[in-house]
């Protein structure tokens, strides 16, 4: 199911999808098919998916059972690919559904899911996702949260010619890049916030190499113009 919505606040619209994957394996193909049929409709609009897909993406999204990736799963990760989409990692845990067995007999899966279109992933905004308490259920609910609408962004990243002047400059940013290598998501995704990170640790240097340099261009303005 799926809306279109306009947050008038903020200037922000866009389409949120509701989902509900099939169960029957033989149904999921084109259920899978229909998502990138719905992306079209969707076009360069923001898009929120979420719900219950009943798919996973990896091994790693399950715990138990048998220990092998489909072709249904191996569909939807690349569907997810190829539409540019970003899948948000629930920040207090990996699976969202489980048998209700224990022992050597249980089975957890990451089945629900939020999907964000890259225009959100890129937007410069936070978002997370976490798992709500379940009372009963054999899945837990998942909150999406979308920070920082109705907030002026950050001031434009300016480069500063005076910092090729410090001859450790390059290897700083070569050591900062490295260790933002950890990032996950879709690649589009993973580049976007590495130069985040990337921004914030110059800034910071910045800071604590040069200081504010047009708070001293001003002070020195005002020492010339005492001394005229």
């Amino acid at each position: 199911m799926s809306a279109s919505f306009q947050l008038i606040d903020f200037g922000v619209n866009g389409v949120l999808t509701n989902v509900y994957g099939p169960n029957n394996p033989r149904e999921k193909p084109l259920f899978i098919d229909s998502l990138a049929y719905l992306a079209n409709w969707v076009g360069q609009r923001h898009w929120v998916l979420g719900g219950d897909f009943n798919l996973i993406t990896s091994l790693q999204e399950k715990h138990g059972g048998t220990r092998k990736l489909d072709q249904n799963s191996e569909k939807f990760n690349s569907m997810i690919h190829q539409l540019n989409l970003v899948d948000v990692r629930t920040t207090n845990g990996v699976f969202t559904w489980n048998n209700k067995r224990i022992g050597e007999h249980v089975v957890a899966s990451r089945l629900d899911r939020f999907l964000l279109s890259k225009s959100i992933a890129t937007s410069g905004r936070d978002h997370h996702a976490v798992s709500l308490p379940t009372i009963g259920s054999d899945h837990w609910a998942l909150s999406l949260s979308w920070l920082g609408l109705g907030m002026q962004l950050c001031k434009p990243f300016r480069f500063e010619h005076c910092w090729f002047e410090d001859p450790n400059f390059w290897g700083k940013v070569q050591e900062w890049w490295q260790a933002s290598a950890t990032q996950t998501g879709h690649y589009m995704y993973r580049f976007q916030q590495r130069l985040k990170q990337l921004r914030q640790r110059i800034r910071v240097w910045n800071k604590e190499e040069f200081g504010n340099i047009f708070e001293d261009k001003l002070h020195l303005e005002e020492q010339l113009k005492d001394i005229q």
